[in-house]
């Protein structure tokens, strides 16, 4: 079973985005640098790989403790100084369910403005080998300039009458952005003309 990861809010300096356009997408490093900010019930537990090639693994250990509700983790970064978001059309995060059986649910966050306004999109499950990508728009924020914390949630129905979940975890992988997905396509291509 997979030991708890402490809890703690990492810190990070001098955070600011440029305005680019498009949608933030966080960089492999940043995701690797996220820990877990809450866990539902308190039994379940989590653990984040960041050897994977892109941004993190993470897992959630569903204990074997009565609770017929929701199960979650949520992952993600509270800056120490805000990010400046506005030149962007939104937040946006990819995700791969990489549990062999069970289906995940998903979802991503963001507080932003000095009433830490919470956002998230809706909850996507995502079927075992599937992916999603989730987004904010700027729309949705109180102050885009002003994004305190970000992070995506992962759950799934906890034990029930039929105890389906029982003793079992599930797992989500973040995905490359778009363009870099494009650079591995071409690159595969090049090698594979080389031959």
């Amino acid at each position: 079973m997979k030991t708890l990861n402490t809890i703690c809010a990492v810190l990070i300096l001098g955070i600011s985005a440029a305005a680019v356009g498009g949608y933030y997408i966080p960089s492999n490093e940043e995701i690797d640098s996220w820990s877990q900010q809450w866990v539902e019930p308190g039994t379940v537990s989590t653990t984040m790989d960041t050897s994977y090639a892109f941004g993190a693994d993470f897992d959630a250990a569903l204990n074997d403790e009565e609770f017929a509700g929701f199960w979650k983790a949520a992952y993600g970064i509270q800056f120490a100084t805000s990010l400046d978001l506005s030149g962007y059309d939104g937040y946006r995060l990819g995700i791969k369910n990489t549990h062999p059986t069970d289906s995940v649910s998903v979802n991503i966050f963001t507080n932003d403005g000095t009433g830490w306004t919470y956002v998230e999109n809706g909850w996507t499950w995502i079927d075992p080998g599937e992916s999603a990508w989730l987004t904010i728009e700027t729309s949705q924020w109180g102050d885009p300039a002003d994004i305190r914390k970000i992070g995506f949630q992962y759950g799934t129905n906890g034990p029930n009458s039929t105890e389906t979940y029982k003793g079992s975890y599930i797992s989500v992988q973040s995905l490359p952005e778009p363009a870099t997905m494009t650079l591995l396509a071409l690159g595969g291509l090049l090698l594979r003309k080389r031959r």
